[in-house]
C-alpha cells in the first residue's frame, strides 16, 4: 500500500486501510472490522473513532463507516454527498431519491449552488453531516418514491445515485414549496416547457401518482392556463372533486385574485 508523503499512519491504521483497499471494502460495520483485524471491541472502537476524527474515514452512523478507495492526499478525506447517501441508505435498505435545490441545479433549472443535499426516503428523517457535507433526509411514505433515474458513480463501481427526473423535481418544487422556496420559479419552468409533450405528460403522471389535492390543482391550473392540450391535463381534472374552497396559486402571496372554478384556485400569481 502506497502512502502519501504527507500522511503518517499508525501500524493499526495502516493495517485497516490496507485491508479495506485489498478487499475493496467501501463500507463496513465496526463488528466486521473487529473480526477481520482480530481486534478487541475496545481497540476496534478506539481505532475507528480516532480515524474518523482525523478525517481518514467517515462515520455514517454509530458503528457504520465509509472508507476511501485510496489514502487521502494531505491527510483528510471528504467523500461526495451522493457517495455517503448511497452507502448510508443502502445499508438501511431504504428506497430513496435526491431532490431539492441541488437537483434543480443538476437539471439546470437553477444556477444557485446548494450547500445542503435533500433526499426523500422511507426510513430516515432529519439532518445529518457526513464529514463537512450536510444532508437533509425527508422521510416520506413509499408511494412518494418514484420517477427517478439511477446513475452509476464513475469513481466508485459499487455506488450510484438516484436523482428525480426533471418532471419529478418540478413536481417536488410545487408539492414541497415551503421547504424549497420554489413556488415563483416553478411556474416559469413549466411555461418554458409547455410545448414539450413528454415533459408535461410525465409532470401530470407525477402529480397523479405522488401528489395531494393542492399540488394537483396548481399543476392542472398551470398547464391548462398555458395552453396545453386537454388530453394532457384531463387526467388531473378527473381525479379532483368540485370544491367551494379555493387555494392560492402562489401560497406565499396574499390570497386574493380571480377565482378559477375549474381548478379551485385563486389566480394570485
Amino acid at each position: 500500500m502506497q502512502q502519501a508523503s504527507s500522511l503518517r499512519l499508525t501500524p493499526l491504521e495502516g493495517k485497516l486501510m490496507a485491508w479495506a483497499q485489498m478487499r475493496e471494502v467501501r463500507c463496513a460495520v465496526s463488528e466486521r472490522v473487529q473480526t477481520e483485524l482480530r481486534l478487541t471491541p475496545r481497540v476496534s472502537r478506539e481505532l475507528l473513532d480516532k480515524m474518523n476524527k482525523r478525517g481518514l474515514i467517515i462515520q455514517l452512523q454509530r458503528g457504520l463507516y465509509l472508507f476511501p478507495d485510496k489514502l487521502p492526499t494531505g491527510g483528510t478525506w471528504q467523500p461526495s454527498a451522493e457517495l455517503a447517501i448511497c452507502y448510508y441508505l443502502s445499508f438501511k435498505k431504504a428506497a430513496w431519491q435526491e431532490t431539492g435545490p441541488a437537483i434543480f441545479q443538476y437539471h439546470r433549472l437553477s444556477e444557485q449552488i446548494a450547500n445542503v443535499s435533500h433526499v426523500y426516503n422511507d426510513q430516515v428523517s432529519g439532518a445529518k453531516t457526513f464529514g463537512k457535507l450536510k444532508v437533509q433526509f425527508i422521510k416520506v411514505p413509499p408511494n412518494r418514491i418514484g420517477h427517478f433515474e439511477e446513475i452509476d458513480l464513475r469513481y466508485d463501481r459499487f455506488a450510484f445515485r438516484r436523482v428525480g427526473t426533471l418532471p419529478r423535481v418540478v413536481f417536488d418544487a410545487i408539492y414541497d414549496y415551503s421547504r424549497f422556496g420554489s413556488t415563483t420559479r416553478v411556474y416559469e419552468w413549466i411555461e418554458q416547457r409547455i410545448s414539450d409533450t413528454k415533459f408535461i405528460k410525465e409532470l401530470v403522471e407525477c402529480a397523479v401518482d405522488h401528489g395531494n389535492v393542492a399540488s394537483c390543482r396548481r399543476i392542472g391550473w398551470a398547464i391548462e392556463s398555458l395552453g396545453a392540450k386537454k388530453s394532457l391535463w384531463k387526467p388531473l381534472n378527473g381525479i379532483l372533486k368540485p370544491t367551494r374552497s379555493f387555494i392560492p396559486v402562489d401560497p406565499t402571496k396574499p390570497s386574493r385574485g380571480k377565482i378559477n372554478r375549474l381548478w379551485g384556485v385563486l389566480e394570485n400569481e
